[in-house]
Parts: structure tokens; sequence; C-alpha cells
């Protein structure tokens, strides 16, 4: 079964300047949408190294815990805009470093697939993600499928409000994000 579901998706930033702050949270949830964190990338054309999956992946379980995210959350990785040239292993090691550092803090890893990706189906199906986004672009697809499909188009305007609608596939264990 397949649910139409219109969200509100907040991006944690690198840099604790543009992070998702408490009374945006609360905001937010108290206006009666759906919550769920997505950690987006650099510019166009980053080149993901193990060691940034390792420290992205903390900055993104740090915070989340210091906003008092219960565990269990969902947290997304956003997987875009790589520089082509950078080797499948490294990215497959950024994104298993990332997976690792956001379960060790107890909440359920996620990714979120958009252009420039670097992987193809066979190497996205072999990440440790059980929870796989697709974004709106033309995207490689995972053994597993997807559990959230953002709709096109994009950037739709609901109550003055900037929103993507995103299809959620039912399965035994959804995704979890936050909501009152």
């Amino acid at each position: 079964m397949i649910d139409t579901v219109r969200d509100f998706i907040l991006y944690l930033k690198l840099c604790n300047r543009t992070d998702l702050s408490i009374s945006e949270a609360t905001g937010i949830l108290e206006s009666g949408l759906g919550l769920m964190i997505v950690q987006r990338v650099k510019n166009p054309g980053w080149i993901p190294t193990p060691s940034l999956g390792t420290e992205y992946g903390q900055n993104a379980a740090n915070h989340v815990s210091n906003l008092g995210f219960p565990e269990g959350i969902t947290v997304f990785l956003d997987l875009e805009g790589i520089d082509l040239n950078t080797p499948s292993s490294d990215i497959i090691a950024y994104c298993t470093n990332w997976y690792n550092e956001v379960e060790n803090k107890g909440f359920s890893p996620g990714i979120y697939i958009a252009y420039d990706s670097g992987l193809d189906s066979s190497q996205l199906s072999n990440l440790p993600f059980k929870y796989y986004w697709k974004s709106g672009s033309n995207v490689p697809v995972p053994d597993t499928g997807w559990d959230l499909i953002q709709q096109l188009p994009l950037d739709i305007i609901v109550n003055g409000l900037q929103i993507d609608e995103n299809l959620t596939q039912s399965t035994d264990t959804p995704v979890r994000w936050l909501h009152l």
C-alpha cells in the first residue's frame, strides 16, 4: 500500500549557524507538520572520504541528540552532487562510516539518493542502510526499493511554507519521523 503524505523536510546543515534549532523544531511540530531530519551535503562536486563520513555522522548524531529527539528516529544522509571522479570505494566508506556514527547514537540511519550519487544499484543495495529515499531525479534503484519517493513538482507552497510531497511505502518497520 502506498500513502501520499505531505511533509515538511528540514535540513541539518554542516555549519552550526544554519542547523535546526529547538525553537524551529517545536514550531514545526506544533503547527501540525511532521519533521524529518536530513543532513545536507556540500556544494555540487564535493568529494566524500571515509574520515568525512565519520565527522559528518558524528555531527548529525550529536546535533539530533542535543535537540532531544528520541532514539530510533530516522536521520537521513543526503548522497548527491558528488565529484564523479571519486572512487566508489571512498563513497561506500563515507556512507558506512556515517551510518555507524548515527546508529551508535541510537538513531535509525536512512539515505536520500539524488543526482550524481556515484553509486550504482548494486553498490547502493550493499550499503548498511535499511531506509532508502528517492529524490525527484532519475537515480539507480536499490534492490530493496524505496521507502520514500519524492514527487514532482518540487517546492510546493502550502500555507506559505515550501514543502515537497513524498510517497511513503508501507513496510513492517516504517521510517520514523517526528510528529505530535
